[in-house]
């Protein structure tokens, strides 16, 4: 939800202070029209939510966190 509200209230400056993953894609995608560079970026950013998300399952499955009956299996 930050891409809105960089965009719109810095543009990611001063200096790229404000510079976030989403606004490099969008940046790359749609000033540049460089897509390839756009996608392997949006795949890194995917690919790094994949790889926390993981872990914090792991962490929420050895802690037993919200954990009921019936374990929930990938």
């Amino acid at each position: 939800d930050s891409f809105a509200t960089v965009m719109l209230a810095t543009g990611g400056g001063p200096y790229y202070a404000t510079y976030t993953l989403p606004l490099l894609i969008y940046e790359q995608g749609f000033d540049l029209l460089a897509f390839g560079t756009a996608s392997a970026a949006l795949w890194v950013m995917y690919l790094l939510t994949s790889l926390i998300v993981l872990a914090l399952y792991a962490i929420a499955q050895q802690w037993q966190i919200g954990s009921t009956e019936e374990s929930f299996v990938l």
